[in-house]
């Protein structure tokens, strides 16, 4: 069940979002902006797991912002940015895919859907990206109901770190070490929406337990970007840690700042305290944004469940 506390702090959190919105925009340019249409995609994940569960968690918020994203992406150059060979494609699959779950109109020609699906498949994001990246165009094909030739969820999961049992050192792994693990869980219950697929008993085991390892190193480095992701992963497990070690999510709770925004990793209050104006919200964004998004991902999913 769902505190007064987390909801509260979920309602300021999408609240943040929502008044920022517009830096989402992918053509938007301003110091510290994320990568062309990285953040675009991940607000997408985001609308797409409220409109699946509209009635459970702030549907007038899930609305607004499920608008925002479908004016956007109904524009033609949208699609024709993607088709650019100096653009990279995964984002805007991303956004495309996703808009399928909730979106009333389709804002693809016959046929473009599969041509970008054809274009990331070729591209040096899917060689480059290894297996982890294979998984999570499999996630985006099945959401778009796209065919592909990429394997099953079993196969690639066993070529992952969890399917070799590559255990994590708490000391010198690195951040991305740590993204690959639960990006593996977020890929394979498409993004918390469906009992996990591919993952044997003993691999679970074997995540759940790396998870349980590492979520107290990033809270005691106050990595709350991190320990938010790791959190979101196991809630995939079907677990409930972020209730049964709820002196974990107190402290990325405790840390919300009164703009309802998560502080990330690379947030420093004195570089805020020394810019005005727009530039100091650009810099929040830039640097907030990301965190604040996987705490409303997780307390989505968890206000989902307590609603069925």
């Amino acid at each position: 069940m769902i505190t007064r506390r987390q909801k509260d702090a979920l309602s300021a959190a999408l609240s943040w979002l929502h008044r920022n919105v517009n830096r989402f925009d992918p053509d938007l340019h301003f110091p510290g902006a994320p990568p062309y249409c990285q953040a675009f995609g991940e607000l997408t994940i985001l609308v797409a797991l409220m409109r699946k569960h509209r009635r459970a968690a702030f549907p007038f918020l899930a609305a607004s912002l499920a608008k925002y994203v479908q004016e956007l992406a109904s524009q033609r150059i949208f699609f024709e940015k993607a088709m650019k060979e100096d653009y990279a494609s995964l984002p805007h699959l991303y956004v495309f895919a996703l808009l399928k779950t909730f979106a009333t109109t389709n804002y693809l020609a016959g046929g473009d859907l599969q041509r970008l699906a054809s274009k990331v498949l070729r591209s040096p994001e899917l060689k480059d990206g290894g297996v982890n990246r294979r998984l999570e165009l499999k996630c985006l094909l099945e959401i778009g109901g796209i065919p592909h030739r990429l394997g099953s969820y079993a196969g690639l999961v066993k070529a992952t770190d969890i399917g070799a049992r590559r255990h994590l050192c708490p000391v010198t792994s690195t951040n991305m070490e740590v993204y690959r693990l639960t990006h593996v869980a977020f890929h394979c219950s498409r993004f918390g929406t469906y009992p996990i697929l591919g993952l044997s008993l003993s691999e679970k085991k074997f995540l759940s337990r790396q998870i349980e390892v590492m979520l107290p190193i990033f809270l005691y480095s106050r990595d709350l970007d991190i320990s938010g992701e790791l959190l979101l992963a196991d809630h995939c497990l079907g677990h409930r840690m972020w209730a049964e070690r709820p002196g974990a999510t107190d402290l990325i709770l405790s840390s919300q700042m009164s703009s309802g925004a998560i502080p990330g990793p690379y947030y420093s209050s004195t570089e805020e305290g020394d810019l005005r104006g727009e530039g100091a919200e650009d810099y929040l964004f830039s640097t907030c944004y990301h965190s604040t998004l996987v705490l409303c991902l997780l307390l989505c999913s968890v206000c989902a469940n307590a609603a069925a």
